[in-house]
């Protein structure tokens, strides 16, 4: 099969991963989307797309803030994530304040804290088992893995 015939990942997002003494802090989803594998109910970790010019980065704060409320920045990555359509960073986060500051999104019901066994026993957005596997197993890169050439 030749590259040009290949689906390639239309998509560009990431997940923010912030474990803390109560377990990692996850968002409950309100709605569906078929093509990155959501369900309304489904546990996820902060997650989406990066804005046009946007740094990964920043996009991993922006969407810790607006989802759960809690300020954080990112620390390392995880690792890199192909799912449906979309190709993506987990970025493990650590606190920058002291608690939820913000309004958190509609598309958003609930903050939940779990360890890790109890994520994995719940229903979960496609890439969240392999984001905390592969965070216990402690897969981290530094963010320079990411070069910026802009």
């Amino acid at each position: 099969m030749a590259i040009r015939d290949m689906q390639r990942p239309t998509v560009f997002g990431i997940s923010a991963v912030l474990k803390t003494e109560k377990g990692f802090l996850l968002i409950k989803e309100l709605e569906d989307n078929p093509s990155i594998g959501k369900k309304a109910g489904m546990l996820s970790f902060p997650t989406g797309f990066c804005n046009p010019g946007e740094h990964p980065e920043d996009a991993a704060v922006r969407e810790m803030l607006e989802e759960t409320g809690y300020p954080a920045k990112p620390v390392s990555i995880i690792g890199f994530y192909l799912i449906g359509g979309a190709f993506g960073i987990a970025y493990e986060m650590e606190l920058t304040g002291t608690g939820e500051t913000a309004e958190t999104d509609a598309d958003v019901s609930e903050n939940v804290w779990l360890d890790g066994a109890a994520v994995l026993a719940m229903p979960i957005r496609p890439a969240v088992a392999e984001i905390i596997r592969d965070y216990t197993a402690a897969v981290r890169m530094p963010l320079a893995t990411v070069t910026d050439c802009r």
